[in-house]
């Protein structure tokens, strides 16, 4: 590839780090809802050592309301960006998840764990790929 960065289009071993991005306080922790992910995991294929990547998860709500209440990730190389806003029944919204390749070398698989108002199981999204050194 030639460009620095690449973007994917929205369409899915270690433990966790300290990186936890705004906890906030939730709904009705009993609130029931169901969301629905387009995907959950999304493997960028073979990237130049380097790329910042960037890939869309998309969730919708099929009934309830949700809200992201938290995210930790299990490396400073993946970044997610969500907003702690309520959603609601029919409401889709789209979490990015940013990897960058810098420091990586060979196959990587990273996870960030969203934790929403319904419990504190986290729902996970996985990026993965294979880092080569420039040519």
């Amino acid at each position: 590839m030639s460009q620095s960065s690449k973007v994917a289009e929205p369409s899915k071993d270690s433990k966790p780090s300290s990186t936890v991005k705004n906890q906030v306080p939730s709904i009705q922790a009993d609130t029931v809802y169901n969301i629905a992910w387009d995907k959950t995991e999304y493997d960028f294929g073979t990237v130049t050592r380097g790329e910042q990547l960037s890939v869309g998860f998309t969730f919708h709500v099929v009934d309830g309301k949700a809200q992201i209440t938290g995210s930790a990730t299990y490396c400073g190389c993946t970044i997610p960006g969500w907003e702690p806003t309520v959603f609601y029944t029919g409401d889709s919204y789209t979490i990015t998840v940013n990897f960058n390749t810098e420091n990586k070398m060979g196959p990587f698989s990273e996870t960030v764990d969203l934790f929403f108002n319904r419990s504190n199981v986290a729902e996970k999204l996985t990026v993965k790929g294979r880092v080569v050194n420039p040519s």
